[in-house]
């Protein structure tokens, strides 16, 4: 139901009670209350059957108890099938043999830890896959300045005087893969910035409603599909995050560097960093699109409820 028919259906209840019977000013702000309450809590076809309560909270508190989603604890195998994970996993416990590790002078990390990162191959990023671009120093590899990045924002380790080293946490939580992974999880959706990777102007497509994204996967993600097929189903349910984009660089365009936007944060970096997803890549150059499917980690991780507000 939209603004017009719930000012339609006012109007016809109004009509019913008659000018005589017409009520105090209250009484008709509390029909208006109720419809508005009625229109909020129901199912919305663009919002894949959720209502615009069960929006509010998939936008502002994607995390919190009406929330439709539910993180699983895993079986202790599981753990080895994260990517980010492992990768910061090795990262914290390579500290913790060396002890401290001095950063260059513009505060990267040295090029000999990040060769030693970048080869053991728990993360490939898209340039190095694709275009078998070599990794030398930090601003070479997305996942080498993540894994530093979030291990400092989760409070792992700490930086002094040009040095990193292990905090007491990062000792003892790198020993606790469920620890570790639900700290990692936090501050990757809530807190880190999914726009400081690539070059696109929006700084909320993606990382904002990522929890819709989880519902559209956990959904038609049993089959291999086009990740435009996601695109415009959230872009559907959220379509003023394309206006930013029109604004700079017209309508087709703008549309179009949206969808790629949304495909490389979700797809190719949030999902795969967190093993949730198969990607098929076309060829270099190609106008085809990436074809992604779900792993059967994501239904082991990842619970979707139906609304809660309804």
């Amino acid at each position: 139901m939209d603004i017009e028919e719930l000012k339609r259906q006012i109007m016809e209840e109004l009509d019913s009670i008659g000018s005589e019977d017409a009520g105090s000013l209250e009484e008709l702000q509390e029909i208006m209350a109720e419809k508005m309450n009625a229109m909020n809590h129901s199912a919305k076809p663009d919002f894949e059957g959720y209502s615009s309560t069960d929006m509010h909270f998939i936008l502002y508190d994607p995390l919190g108890k009406k929330s439709p989603l539910r993180l699983n604890e895993l079986n202790p195998q599981s753990y080895s099938k994260i990517p980010l994970l492992n990768l910061i996993k090795y990262f914290l416990n390579k500290l913790a043999e060396e002890g401290e590790l001095k950063l260059t002078k513009k505060g990267n990390l040295p090029m000999k830890w990040v060769k030693d990162l970048d080869q053991q191959n728990f993360i490939q990023d898209y340039a190095v896959e694709v275009y078998q671009k070599q990794i030398r120093i930090e601003e070479d590899s997305r996942s080498v300045r993540l894994t530093k990045m979030l291990s400092l924002m989760a409070g792992w380790v700490k930086k002094r005087k040009g040095k990193l080293s292990l905090s007491k946490l990062g000792n003892r939580e790198r020993k606790d893969d469920s620890r570790l992974l639900k700290r990692l999880w936090r501050h990757y959706t809530t807190e880190y910035n999914w726009a400081y990777s690539d070059g696109y102007i929006s700084e909320e497509i993606a990382n904002r409603a990522f929890v819709f994204s989880l519902i559209l996967v956990s959904k038609y993600g049993d089959k291999t599909r086009d990740a435009d097929f996601y695109a415009e189903k959230y872009f559907l349910a959220f379509p003023f995050m394309i206006q930013e984009m029109r604004e700079v660089y017209g309508l087709e365009m703008g549309i179009n560097f949206s969808y790629a936007c949304y495909e490389l944060r979700t797809f190719q970096h949030f999902m795969k960093d967190f093993g949730l997803l198969k990607i098929n890549y076309p060829k270099p150059l190609s106008f085809e699109s990436k074809r992604v499917k779900k792993t059967p980690l994501f239904d082991e991780f990842i619970t979707i409820l139906p609304s809660l507000t309804q």
